[in-house]
Formats: structure tokens, C-alpha cells, sequence
């Protein structure tokens, strides 16, 4: 999750709780109130560059959902979160992972025909990493 994200999601003013910030990694709590209930919820956000990975064992420890967030018109960047995928996968064998597309505004801009050959290929190539990555056999 992009601080910028972070951000819009989690509030820049009293909202944010806290908030620690650091060379690669963010952190913000949010709280919300839902049909009485009240929610508490921490956003870790490791930054994508390599110097970063050394933060994915302590964002991962204790997740119980993993956001793993991707260019739609970037091929390399889906590439790049099934590589994150396989480290987060091995400090929290728990933890939900849920894969989201960003930039869904440019994406649509693109000739219908680009759209559908990029989601091939993104869905192949995804499908291929993950049955490498859990042994499975096509």
C-alpha cells in the first residue's frame, strides 16, 4: 500500500493514530466503527524496492491479510508482487493475501483490445507463478 494510499484510506490528521515512518516502511492505525462494533486495524506498507524487503518479516508477523498491490498496466510490476508473494509467504503462512490492481484509470483508457491482451497475460503469467510456487501441476 503506497503511503499516498495509506493516506487516503487512513486519514492525515486526527484520524491517523500514531504513525511510524521509516527509510522503506510506513506504518498508521485506524479505527472505525461498523454496525456498533468497534474495528482496530494496523497498515503496514513496505515500500516495493529491493532495499525494502528486509521490513516484510516484522509487516508480516502477526497479518491475518497480506494487500499485495499492482500496476494494471505494468506487466513487470504483477511480476514483482508474486515475487513479494513468495517472501511474505515465508514469515506468514496465515495471513489472507489479496491482490489488487491500481491505476484501473489509465488501465481503462487503453483500446479494448489492449485491455483483454494485458489481463491474458497477466492472468497467465500469475497462474503459472502461483503453480510454481505451490507445487501444483497443470
Amino acid at each position: 500500500v503506497s503511503c499516498r494510499v495509506q493516506v487516503k484510506y487512513v486519514g492525515d490528521g486526527e484520524e491517523q493514530n500514531g504513525g511510524l515512518q521509516m527509510t522503506g516502511l510506513n506504518l498508521m492505525d485506524k479505527t472505525l466503527a461498523v454496525r456498533g462494533a468497534r474495528l482496530a486495524f494496523n497498515i503496514w506498507d513496505v515500500a516495493g524496492d529491493s532495499q525494502s524487503a528486509d521490513h516484510v518479516p516484522i509487516a508480516c508477523k502477526d497479518a491475518v491479510a497480506i494487500l499485495f498491490m499492482f500496476d494494471l498496466t505494468s506487466r513487470c510490476t504483477l511480476n514483482n508482487v508474486t515475487d513479494w508473494y513468495e517472501r511474505a509467504r515465508k514469515w506468514n503462512k496465515t495471513a489472507i493475501p489479496i491482490l489488487i490492481g491500481t491505476k484501473f484509470d489509465d488501465f481503462a483508457q487503453l483500446p479494448l483490445e489492449m485491455q483483454w491482451t494485458i489481463v491474458d497475460e497477466m492472468c497467465v503469467s500469475f497462474h503459472l507463478k502461483q503453480c510454481s510456487l505451490t507445487g501444483a501441476r497443470n
